[in-house]
């Protein structure tokens, strides 16, 4: 949400503004490093299952 006083003074706009799309940058980030993590154990999981079946 803006404030009034944000309106008035253009650079403190700009630190709301950027300080919003830094969030959303580690957020994003966040959510890509818990699905690569989540990618990677299933992998593991599959050659697991799969060295079962050979032995």
């Amino acid at each position: 949400m803006v404030h009034c006083t944000t309106l008035m003074n253009p650079y403190l706009l700009y630190y709301d503004y950027s300080a919003y799309y830094f969030k959303v940058v580690e957020d994003l980030s966040s959510k890509l490093q818990q699905q690569q993590d989540w990618v990677i154990y299933q992998k593991g999981r599959q050659m697991e299952e799969h060295d079962l079946v050979l032995c």
